[in-house]
């Protein structure tokens, strides 16, 4: 028997079967959202954690705000899909993909608080900061992350979470300051 004859393929070949693979992957990347290579390429900009902390500071107006709760809340939030789609338009209309507000007029001013769906969801993220509640991911329910160190507590500077001293004892029978 005759050996079957080797066939190489001429290079012109080859070219066009790079082309038609680069213009294939070109069609599946102009069906993926933008806000999913953004997230995909983290290096242009700030991370999720990032974001979501930014965004965190300029919503309760604290800029010391504990990044482990940053993370469940984000991670809370990430777990269901309509609020997630709900965080990446927030994101999108307020500019933090290419030139994120420093504060938070700049965030009113991009308009967030004047579609529903992104207000809404600025708003659940105010209540989780100020609560301490927020919605586990595995079973869908309420569960309490923090309450001595919720924002509400900072934001009444005039009472203080049950359990917690605020004086030497008897200091409550003072009269406050004025």
């Amino acid at each position: 028997m005759a050996a079957a004859p080797h066939f190489e393929a001429p290079e012109s070949s080859l070219a066009r079967r790079r082309f038609v693979a680069g213009v294939s992957n070109l069609a599946i990347l102009s069906l993926m959202p933008i806000s999913a290579c953004r997230e995909q390429d983290e290096d242009r900009g700030y991370s999720a954690s990032e974001r979501f902390y930014l965004l965190s500071v300029l919503l309760t107006g604290f800029d010391d705000l504990d990044e482990a709760l940053a993370e469940l809340y984000l991670s809370s939030i990430e777990a269901d899909p309509d609020h997630s789609a709900a965080l990446a338009r927030l994101y999108e209309a307020a500019g933090f993909y290419t030139d994120p507000p420093s504060s938070f007029a700049q965030l009113e001013a991009a308009g967030v608080f004047e579609r529903e769906v992104e207000a809404t969801i600025a708003d659940s993220i105010t209540m989780i900061w100020y609560s301490g509640v927020y919605i586990a991911a595995d079973s869908g329910e309420p569960l309490v992350a923090t309450h001595l160190e919720a924002l509400s507590w900072r934001a009444l500077s005039y009472t203080r979470p049950p359990s917690v001293c605020g004086g030497a004892l008897g200091y409550w029978a003072l009269a406050p300051g004025i």
